[in-house]
């Protein structure tokens, strides 16, 4: 039997075969959960540090700290719900993201190794988006 170097490859896993995972925070793995857990630590602690510096600025520094509290809130979310849905673009670009203007390589390579797990979930399991 010739194989043919263009066909279609044969996937070890069977569609009807897979199992259903649902997409969801209580279906991650302690080490995702515990880096969610601190992004949103991190990023309310430093809501709190820029609103406790509030009180002593003038008005015009308030459309900036409202600025910085929304830009906080989203970038935790943002996190949150790349892993928690299992989406590895945007896990890639959160990754990118943390390297690149943030300098963060730490929070690159545990960004990349998140991915990392991500895919092989989505390998083996069927991920049910809500």
């Amino acid at each position: 039997m010739e194989l043919n170097p263009y066909s279609t490859p044969e996937s070890d896993l069977e569609p009807h075969n897979a199992l259903t995972l649902r997409a969801s925070f209580s279906t991650l793995n302690f080490w995702r959960k515990l880096y969610i857990v601190i992004i949103w630590v991190i990023h309310i602690f430093l809501l709190a540090i820029l609103a406790a510096s509030m009180p002593g600025t003038d008005i015009s520094t308030i459309p900036i700290m409202i600025g910085l509290s929304v830009f906080l809130l989203g970038s935790a979310y943002w996190n949150h719900w790349a892993i928690t849905t299992r989406n590895v673009s945007h896990i890639t670009t959160l990754a990118i993201l943390n390297l690149v203007p943030g300098g963060n390589i730490l929070g690159c390579l545990i960004m990349f190794s998140i991915r990392s797990v991500t895919v092989d979930e989505l390998k083996r399991y069927r991920i049910k988006r809500r």
